[in-house]
């Protein structure tokens, strides 16, 4: 008896689709197109409209266009350079136009004979005052006669050797086997396409796919994003839902140690600060639930204190606190930080936990934490290794959420089983979420907003400057260090180009082998032209590849002042505080990101010197590029800064690419999306009241998780 054949899913290997074999199906994960889903879901960036021909007297200039008429004559020629070029010559009552094929085939030509009608697409240009394709698609037939389709051409971003053809094929393909049954696609309700006046699923993705021509389909797109973004919610409500059945720990009303540390602070809280810690405060002492809040504010804001404040309340109430920061230069800072500030505590400890403690000291604090309770304990990764017991965890406070998976963050939760309590959380971000996209990254949080700077903040003068003046501003910065002032220098990249001595010796090479990317400078490059140029001020380095210690090493050099300028990569983009440094320079500032760049220029202002950040750019500079220089020079205002990011780059790349736990939306576009939110929270309460345990799975399985390593494995 024959094996039954398996029904396919959306998450069946794209190998299962008909006619896809292993080279094909190569070429596809080169697109990151490995399931039947994937597949559907990748969306034509264009479209060609081959549905009507345009006649000869109507062609537009430098526009692709179908177009039909009779081969009037045909002329070939050997070019000097030896290219065969043949011309074509059709026409259309008194209307002409050339055709130009290359090194065409005998063969091919051979079909071209006076009387024929061809049906080209191309693009029309204009030479010598005669109208010319160059290469078109082309269509015989001897009677004029010819089969045109009905709807619009989808052109799809695509890779070396997979053609449009074949993608196009394997699309229509998926879509008929999806609409004769044989694999499960629509989810919603068929109530819910009424209630809401929704078209399905399956009808959206066709008229996405293969439009009718002069049909408007930005409508079917929004259906899509509107079922991505209802599942986004519909998980954010499954997560309050959890939240409100755990138990919080009970903090005491009556603590005292937050304002003793306010008393002795040699600066006022802004009225930000002071409304942040008002909300910290009322949720602590009056909710039954855990706390879940987001602090955001721009660069120097002082979101510091409020989590030292924050930890002081649940040390005092018997609790043990985990700060967990993304670098351990920044643990190291705060570390030293925390402890200045609870110097007169006697009672309380911090300690600092890193993947590099050693094995004597991190036994000791395994032993504390498993017995005492008035611990702060500030680490990296390190801290929600499972070998890292807490007694008595009542509150968790993550700086730069993004930069954690939602795995790492549950797992420094989950530490806290013995008590029967879910620790409170404080998330900290010094990158300024726009208020679109925190409608739906963070509806889950109550969220706090700092929006003023501290007076004694510096406004940063900033400049753009071609990378062709580095030696000037190298002159400039050789004066400023020799009036004690300290200066950040910031590279993209970490390693020269190969055999390259100099900064400008890659963008030679780049130019000499006919690339198109960008040269990149890079740590080593600029740290061996400082020193040649520079020689009686120490430089120092940091990035990535140096070790804990080394990195610690060159940072307290830094801090210290025993070098004037640190040459780095963005490793430096979060925190750190180095009150004497005044310049901040930043290489291929073309590269970065609004939201990044304002982060760089934020290491600077900090002390009582006027403070600048100068933006070196490489010549050419696109025109997306210069806009984005010029919003950084001109502006100051984290939030307005990060909403024209959201603009810019859109929703997936404003807080980076490679930063896990953030939202990245397959379909959806916050920016122009932004109206869709309102109508995908209202379907996901009407589907959370017809009850969706099932649906819900299925629609988290589609847009949130990503079932491909178990299906290719």
């Amino acid at each position: 008896m024959p094996a039954q054949k398996a029904k396919l899913t959306a998450y069946s290997p794209v190998r299962h689709l008909k006619g896809v074999g292993p080279q094909l199906e190569k070429r596809l994960a080169k697109l990151n197109i490995f399931t039947l889903q994937d597949l559907i879901f990748h969306f034509p960036h264009r479209y060609q409209n081959r549905t009507q021909p345009t006649p000869l007297h109507s062609l537009l200039i430098n526009e692709e266009q179908l177009t039909t008429g009779v081969v009037s004559a045909v002329r070939t020629h050997t070019h000097k350079q030896g290219r065969t070029i043949t011309t074509i010559t059709i026409q259309d009552g008194a209307h002409t136009l050339s055709i130009l094929l290359f090194n065409a085939p005998r063969q091919q030509l051979q079909r071209y004979t006076t009387g024929t009608h061809l049906l080209c697409f191309g693009t029309t240009k204009l030479f010598d005052q005669q109208l010319k394709m160059t290469h078109p698609d082309i269509e015989l037939s001897q009677n004029g006669a010819f089969d045109l389709p009905q709807q619009l051409t989808p052109i799809y971003p695509t890779t070396q050797g997979l053609h449009q053809k074949i993608i196009q094929k394997l699309i229509r393909a998926l879509l008929s086997l999806y609409e004769s049954g044989e694999c499960e696609f629509d989810l919603l309700p068929k109530a819910l396409y009424q209630q809401f006046d929704m078209h399905p699923l399956l009808e959206c993705l066709n008229n996405i796919h293969f439009p009718p021509a002069n049909k408007e389909i930005s409508h079917f797109r929004q259906q899509v994003a509107l079922e991505e973004l209802l599942t986004h919610y519909l998980n954010i409500f499954e997560l309050r839902k959890k939240r409100e059945q755990a138990l919080a720990p009970p903090f005491d009303p009556n603590a005292t140690l937050h304002k003793q540390l306010i008393n002795r602070l040699p600066f006022q809280l802004t009225d930000g600060q002071a409304k942040a810690l008002d909300e910290i405060c009322n949720d602590l002492f009056s909710a039954t639930v855990p706390m879940f809040r987001l602090v955001q504010g721009d660069v120097g804001c002082g979101k510091t204190i409020i989590a030292a404040l924050t930890a002081l309340l649940a040390l005092e109430s018997g609790y043990q606190v985990a700060l967990l920061a993304p670098t351990e230069i920044l643990a190291h800072q705060h570390f030293e930080t925390f402890n200045d500030w609870f110097k007169p505590f006697k009672e309380i400890s911090v300690h600092l936990l890193l993947g590099k403690t050693p094995k004597k000291t991190r036994k000791a604090l395994i032993e504390n934490l498993a017995s005492d309770t008035q611990q702060i304990v500030i680490g990296t990764h390190a801290l929600y290794q499972h070998d890292i017991p807490f007694n008595k965890l009542g509150l968790v406070i993550i700086d730069e959420q993004h930069r954690f998976g939602v795995e790492q963050r549950q797992a420094l939760l989950q530490k806290c089983k013995t008590t029967g309590f879910t620790p409170h959380q404080l998330i900290l971000t010094a990158t300024p979420i726009p208020r679109t996209l925190a409608m739906t990254l963070f509806d889950c949080m109550d969220c706090s907003t700092i929006e003023t700077l501290p007076t004694s903040r510096k406004t940063i003068s900033t400049a753009v400057l071609p990378n062709t003046r580095r030696d000037q501003l190298i002159d400039r910065i050789q004066q400023a260090c020799d009036q004690e002032q300290q200066v950040f220098w910031v590279c993209p990249n970490i390693e020269a180009h190969p055999n390259s001595d100099h900064p400008h010796a890659s963008a030679h090479k780049a130019h000499e082998a006919g690339k198109e990317e960008k040269p990149r400078a890079s740590v080593e490059e600029i740290h061996t032209h400082l020193s040649e140029k520079i020689l009686h001020h120490n430089i120092t380095v940091v990035h990535g590849k140096m070790s804990s210690e080394e990195k610690q090493q060159a940072m307290e050099q830094f801090q210290s002042g025993a070098s004037s300028i640190l040459v780095a990569t963005t490793v430096i983009e979060v925190g750190v505080n180095i009150p004497k440094a005044s310049i901040m320079v930043i290489e291929n500032a073309e590269l970065f990101g609004l939201a990044q760049l304002h982060q760089l220029r934020g290491r600077v202002g900090r002390g009582s010197k006027e403070s600048y950040c100068l933006l070196l750019y490489t010549p050419p500079l696109s025109t997306i590029g210069h806009e984005r220089l010029e919003t950084i020079r001109n502006s100051h205002n984290g939030f307005d800064i990060a909403e024209q990011d959201l603009n810019l780059r859109g929703s997936g790349e404003l807080l980076g690419t490679e930063q896990a736990g953030i939202t990245r939306f397959k379909i959806a576009n916050i920016h122009q999306d932004r109206q869709l939110l309102r109508s995908a929270k209202e379907v996901a309460h009407w589907l959370l009241k017809q009850g969706v345990d099932s649906l819900h799975y299925k629609l988290s399985q589609r847009w949130l998780h990503s079932p491909v390593n178990d299906q290719l494995s």
